[in-house]
Order: structure tokens, then sequence, then C-alpha cells
């Protein structure tokens, strides 16, 4: 897939295996994080309150910019 010129300088989704991209706050006040590791990316959930992952979610695209997250970039 040809990239657009905003999902090739998203800065949200562009990021090195070990740092975390995109931070949102969910409805609760936890955190979540955009990561990635070998398997791909994942969308991670951090309770503020207990001070733990809570949940890892598959995410296929960013939130962002829409780029397909887990192909190779043109």
């Amino acid at each position: 897939m040809k990239l657009t010129k905003k999902q090739k300088e998203c800065l949200y989704c562009h990021f090195e295996q070990g740092e975390l991209g995109l931070e949102l706050t969910t409805h609760d006040c936890n955190k979540a994080n955009l990561f990635k590791n070998p398997d791909g990316y994942y969308l991670g959930v951090w309770n503020t309150h207990h001070h733990k992952f809570i949940e890892e979610i598959d995410i296929d695209y960013c939130p962002i910019c829409g780029r397909p997250l887990n192909e190779g970039e043109e």
C-alpha cells in the first residue's frame, strides 16, 4: 500500500520497538499507549490507580492517520 504524506509523517505511529507511541486517556481515566513488539502493534491499557497493565488490544491501523500498522512501508 502506498502511504499518504500524513501517514508517512505521523508522529503517533512511527516509533521503535521499546518506545511508546500514541497516548490516550480512557473514559475511566486510565492511560492507553500504542506500542509494538515482534508480533505487531498493540494498544496497552494501563490502570493508573493500581499501576499495572490491564489489557492489551491488537491494533491494525493507527487511530490518528489510518496507516496499516502490520504491513511493510513503501
